[in-house]
């Protein structure tokens, strides 16, 4: 039976036909694995056989017929963030840089590159990490590198956890061996942040609720002055 390379499967299901194809048998000798419960089918609501993309692959796999090709072209990703420009002056973005690099070079990298940007963690528009977030999405990567959770996100880290996982991504955090002294300092001017826009949203809506006070009682001034006449 000929080899069958993962890239090639980009189907959600697979018709006993298109197996039959891979394999290079008759689809009723594919019929006759699904029978006789060599191949897992599943049946469509009109009694179609239909095999999911995963239950295919492990077949394959099992019987040493899946070239796994698509791991050979991902990439190894380290993500390195620092809150302000200040940090990246005095050298704390280029010390995060190297010290997740030398973690990196013991765990066999593959492919690797660097990621890394100014930007308070709060920030769910940073250019970097929704470039990462793409690149996870298209299937480009092994492993990302982080020092701790907090570089990726201050909050919904478990939101990009749970991407990671479903992609097959590794999300390798480092903070015990790679802990920098800037990362406090991150935190609290991320909670200053977060308490000046909370104010500024605060005084935006008495503000809001003054003008709408001030033009009720001009409103109800005109009308009084109507009844007046």
């Amino acid at each position: 039976m000929p080899n069958v390379s993962r890239s090639s499967l980009t189907k959600d299901f697979y018709k006993p036909g298109d197996v039959a194809k891979m394999l290079g048998v008759n689809p009723r000798t594919v019929i006759g694995y699904d029978r006789s419960g060599e191949i897992q089918f599943e049946r469509t609501v009109t009694g179609r056989r239909v095999i999911s993309n995963n239950g295919l692959s492990s077949y394959l796999e099992s019987k040493g017929l899946l070239v796994d090709d698509i791991g050979e072209n991902k990439q190894d990703v380290i993500y390195a963030r620092v809150s302000t420009h200040k940090h990246k002056e005095r050298g704390d973005l280029g010390r995060q840089e190297d010290a997740l690099k030398a973690y990196m070079a013991d765990k066999n990298p593959r492919n690797l590159i660097v990621l890394s940007e100014v930007g308070s963690g709060l920030d769910d528009n940073r250019k970097q990490l929704l470039k990462l977030i793409r690149m996870i999405l298209d299937g480009k990567v092994n492993r990302v590198c982080i020092n701790h959770k907090g570089s990726l996100t201050r909050f919904g880290f478990n939101y990009i956890q749970s991407i990671a996982d479903y992609h097959g991504v590794e999300l390798v955090v480092v903070s015990k061996e790679v802990a920098g002294k800037s990362v406090q300092e991150e935190l609290a001017e991320d909670l200053v942040s977060v308490i000046h826009s909370f104010s500024s949203k605060l005084y935006g809506m008495r503000r809001e609720v003054l003008k709408q006070v001030e033009d009720g009682i001009s409103a109800l001034k005109v009308q009084v002055q109507l009844w007046d006449r």
